[in-house]
């Protein structure tokens, strides 16, 4: 609000000051205000409306005359200028905030392939004791519970690039911290995809979420476990990705425009951004995407082409 008065103010200083002279004060007054309407959406407001005071002094200075026009047009390319800076200011930021994300979330795995690392010799000491007492049933248990820890981290990193194998390893994590049944089928790496890292990782990260959260309300409205299955294989040509999850069953009306509208979203708490993003990632590397939503359980199919 504070934003919109000023520039209101600043679009009604200057044309009217401006036009002195040339219009009456009341249609430059009703001008500046349906200005100020049509275009504050598309304007950002900086620090630099304290130099656009400053330029509104020189049109008492000049008094009335066409020469304020040029004034006039120095405002204007003031505010296009800070305008345009302020939305690269905002990309750069979300820009970060996606590294900063993503940064976490390989030093997380890194963490975990450590540790896995580091009590290596100790686990291999345990099962040779339990063997040296011929505890066999304990040792094969004791074995099953390091194969599942292992298996966890071997699904995600194996044959990935950082980037991916941490995007992959933190929604595997999610998904088991709320007891949903993840797995990972994937005959070639994700990182073979022929998209930039950046890229696979926003592309991989939002279908996992949106499975993930998905599979959460199904398992808290129906008490039963949801499962999630993402399938990487190539033929012909073609990378085709696949994600199928649990979900609660979509209004129609919302299925049939998940991937083309922005905003829709299944959660009640936030804008739905995610599906767009897929859906444009797809699209700008000429791929194809096809989605099925039936009763209790949906699917999304990728086909990206192997040679871009």
């Amino acid at each position: 609000m504070r934003n919109r008065i000023i520039y209101l103010v600043l679009c009604f200083i200057h044309i009217v000051l401006a036009t002195n002279g040339l219009m009456p004060i009341g249609a430059a007054s009703l001008l500046a205000i349906a200005v100020a309407i049509s275009t504050y959406k598309y304007i950002k407001i900086d620090s630099s409306w304290t130099i656009q005071i400053l330029l509104a002094v020189i049109y008492p200075i000049n008094g009335p005359g066409i020469e304020n026009a040029i004034v006039l047009l120095c405002s204007v390319s003031l505010l296009i200028y800070s305008t345009f800076s302020q939305r690269k200011l905002f990309a750069l930021q979300n820009t970060k905030a996606a590294v900063d994300a993503q940064q976490q979330q390989f030093n997380e795995t890194f963490q975990t392939v450590r540790k896995e690392r580091h009590d290596y010799l100790k686990h291999i000491a345990a099962i040779s004791f339990l063997l040296e007492k011929e505890d066999i049933h304990s040792a094969k248990n004791y074995m099953a519970k390091i194969i599942d820890n292992y298996e966890e981290t071997n699904l995600s990193i194996k044959g990935e690039q950082g980037a991916v194998a941490s995007a992959l390893h933190s929604n595997y994590k999610a998904a088991r911290e709320k007891d949903i049944a993840i797995n990972y089928q994937l005959e070639v790496p994700i990182s073979s995809i022929p998209i930039p890292p950046h890229k696979l990782v926003e592309l991989i990260g939002n279908i996992l979420e949106n499975a993930v959260d998905a599979c959460d309300e199904w398992q808290q409205e129906s008490k039963e476990q949801g499962f999630i299955e993402l399938n990487l294989r190539k033929r012909s040509g073609l990378y085709i990705l696949s994600c199928k999850n649990s979900t609660r069953p979509l209004p129609k009306s919302l299925a049939d425009q998940l991937f083309t509208t922005a905003g829709l979203t299944t959660k009640e708490e936030h804008v739905g951004l995610g599906t767009m993003i897929i859906q444009q990632i797809i699209k700008d590397h000429d791929g194809f995407l096809d989605f099925i939503a039936e009763k209790n359980t949906f699917s999304i199919t990728c086909k990206i082409p192997s040679i871009m």
